[in-house]
């Protein structure tokens, strides 16, 4: 996750880390020499995690660091084989999602630009998810934009019939049991569906909301539209509502 602006020696900890975790998953072997290394710093990451930051790190050696990096790299996709080197991987695809939650874009132009030399390590590709916006950030520097395939991918939209499918998948992969109930109608979900204007995101977590709204029952309980509506409302009110001012709330009614 990319969800703030960072400097690059940060960056450059956070996507080691991630490969490290990866690794270890997936029981890829690797020196004991790298592994080492790659303990020690992972270690350093977890502590620092904890005091929500990394003030301790952000001045570890940046070319050490991207070195470690690429050393990294080159172990993961090659392995000793009787002494020599043999291909194992055709490459490492690492991807950075939310980058739509930063706000502060000249911010992440000057991360782009700072992470420009990281980009540049063979045998790797580079996704990075965000808005509409995040090309334009990458390409007012062209020294970046030059390394990035342009124009970028686009996701359309997605349909209605789209995200019922996505949904009855997950249900599908998560169920107990052959037959499992629906926690909602097609009709609660096309509401959400044109609330959220096809957002996926805000969808699944309106329908979060919702269930968590319910009361303890022993049997599944399926969520009509009009229950839908009221539960929402409910929190609405809870969370929000209850919180305003006369005032605020007159104004508010005004807008609508």
């Amino acid at each position: 996750e990319l969800n703030r602006p960072m400097k690059s020696t940060e960056f450059l900890i956070i996507t080691i880390s991630a490969l490290y975790e990866e690794i270890s998953r997936r029981m890829i072997k690797i020196s004991s020499e790298m592994e080492e290394r790659l303990e020690a710093l992972y270690s350093l990451t977890e502590i620092t995690e904890l005091a929500q930051g990394y003030p301790d790190i952000a001045n570890l050696n940046y070319g050490r660091l991207l070195n470690l990096f690429r050393e990294l790299v080159k172990e993961v996709i090659y392995s000793k084989v009787n002494g020599k080197e043999v291909e194992r991987f055709n490459g490492i695809i690492l991807h950075y999602d939310n980058l739509d939650n930063i706000k502060d874009y000249y911010a992440l132009f000057q991360m782009m630009g700072e992470i420009r030399d990281v980009l540049l390590t063979g045998k790797v590709v580079f996704f990075f998810v965000g808005n509409k916006y995040l090309p334009q950030i990458i390409g007012a520097k062209e020294n970046v934009r030059q390394i990035f395939t342009m124009p970028p991918m686009e996701v359309p939209h997605l349909s209605f019939e789209d995200i019922k499918n996505i949904l009855e998948k997950r249900i599908d992969y998560l169920k107990t049991k052959d037959k499992p109930t629906f926690p909602h109608t097609d009709k609660a979900l096309k509401l959400l569906f044109n609330i959220h204007n096809g957002n996926l995101r805000d969808i699944l977590k309106s329908l979060t909301n919702a269930v968590g709204e319910l009361p303890p029952s022993n049997t599944p309980i399926k969520i009509e539209v009009e229950l839908m509506k009221d539960l929402l409302f409910k929190r609405l009110e809870r969370e929000i509502l209850s919180k305003l001012t006369d005032i605020e709330r007159g104004v508010l009614i005004s807008m609508i």
